[in-house]
C-alpha cells in the first residue's frame, strides 16, 4: 500500500493527505485505532472524523472512489 498512498500524496497534493505507519513500530496505533488486520485503511474527513474503514489491498481508483463515497471533497 506504500506505493499506492505515495502515488495519491504525489497525484492530490494539498486535497488528501495519507500516511502508511508501521505497526511494527507503531504498536500503539494499533490499539488506538483497533487494527486487527494489514493493510487496513482508516478514512478521516479534515475534521479528523473517521468516515471509512476497509481490510486488504486497494489500488488508487479505489482509495479516490472510498474518499468520495464518504463524502470527503476532492
Amino acid at each position: 500500500m506504500a506505493k499506492v498512498l505515495e502515488q495519491i500524496n504525489s497525484d492530490y497534493k494539498g486535497r488528501i493527505e495519507t500516511k502508511h505507519i508501521y505497526l511494527e513500530d507503531n504498536p500503539d496505533v494499533a490499539e488506538e485505532y483497533n487494527v486487527r488486520y494489514v493493510p487496513m485503511l482508516i478514512f478521516r474527513d479534515g475534521t479528523g472524523s473517521e468516515v471509512s474503514r476497509v481490510v486488504g489491498y486497494r489500488s488508487v481508483d479505489d482509495v479516490i472512489k472510498i474518499f468520495r463515497e464518504a463524502g470527503v471533497k476532492i
